[in-house]
């Protein structure tokens, strides 16, 4: 699994007193560490290099996305630091004992996206997903679905919130088990009503917390959000990009085994969504709603709002749904 230099520095020993500069890519696509051999007329791009300061060399081609972890700092790092993310450890440290901590990390991070994938090829299990995640997150998470339901959840602030069910519970837990304020409880829906499009980690903050949230989203539209729980830190640089992946890879899940709630009940959605608009239904769109009769009663509502610039009032459709 390719990385990137944030992710690398956030889960190097704090004992090796690392510290970052230098140009870097938010991209995961950092390879294993390598050696550096004397010689080389390149670091090459997106490669993570480990080398003592003396040898960094004086004369070479940097590639985009290169990291050099080294042991020791330098005047010439700063050359480096222009061109290229600079990774430093205290002089003191043994040069394989950090060789090996950095291929730990990549080992760690190989493990996770493996179980994830066995889970996926298994059962798709989402409560799986997160529990296999704990010890790369470090921290409560939960998936909740477009109708705001939660779908999975771990970690004490979290786990307590699965058995009550429903956003509110879910996001109204912090450490000692106190729970959020209405006030924060409507902030974070007023909030993620405004962010459901939004592509890509997006951090919603509290008084009592920070939420660091990625929606699951793909060419049928919004199927939910993952959020991880920070009540005591911020959010560290390489949790974007890992919350991220971890989304991609749920929504592979709900798809692959149509847990996403809307997936069902697409076609029916269409097919009101046409009589709505006054267009005539197809076979399919007419057979889909015969079987949805023979399920019960069906109320559709259309709301048509004022002006073009005012809030669909989603937090009140969802309390009386």
């Amino acid at each position: 699994m390719k990385l990137n230099a944030d992710i690398v520095f956030d889960n190097l020993p704090r004992s090796l007193a690392p510290e970052i500069r230098g140009v870097r890519e938010t991209e995961m696509r950092l390879r294993r560490p390598e050696l550096y051999e004397t010689g080389s007329t390149e670091l090459e791009p997106d490669h993570l290099y480990v080398i003592r300061e003396e040898r960094l060399p004086r004369h070479i081609t940097v590639g985009r996305g290169c990291v050099i972890v080294c042991i020791g700092t330098s005047a010439r790092l700063r050359w480096f630091g222009e061109r290229c993310c600079v990774i430093t450890v205290a002089a003191t440290a043994d040069f394989y004992a950090v060789f090996n901590a950095v291929q730990r990390i990549f080992q760690r991070y190989d493990l996770w996206e493996e179980t994830l994938y066995n889970i996926i090829n298994e059962d798709a299990s989402v409560q799986a997903m997160l529990e296999a995640s704990e010890q790369i997150a470090n921290r409560s998470m939960l998936v909740i679905d477009a109708n705001f339901d939660c779908v999975a959840a771990v970690g004490k602030e979290a786990e307590q919130a699965l058995a009550k069910g429903g956003v509110a519970a879910s996001v109204g837990y912090v450490a000692g088990s106190e729970r959020l304020s209405l006030s924060s409880l409507d902030e974070y829906l007023a909030t993620h009503d405004l962010s459901m499009d939004v592509r890509g980690a997006f951090r919603i903050n509290f008084p009592e917390l920070v939420t660091l949230n990625v929606n699951l989203l793909d060419d049928e539209g919004y199927h939910g959000c993952l959020t991880w729980i920070y009540p005591d830190q911020a959010p560290r640089p390489g949790d974007a990009p890992t919350i991220e992946y971890l989304a991609d890879m749920v929504l592979h899940a709900l798809n692959h085994q149509s847990l996403d709630p809307d997936a069902d009940r697409s076609t029916i959605r269409d097919s009101l969504r046409s009589l709505c608009d006054d267009l005539p239904l197809d076979a399919i769109g007419k057979a889909a709603l015969q079987v949805a009769s023979e399920r019960g009663t069906y109320v559709c509502v259309r709301l048509r709002l004022a002006h073009k610039m005012q809030q669909f009032p989603g937090r009140c459709l969802r309390a009386h749904r």
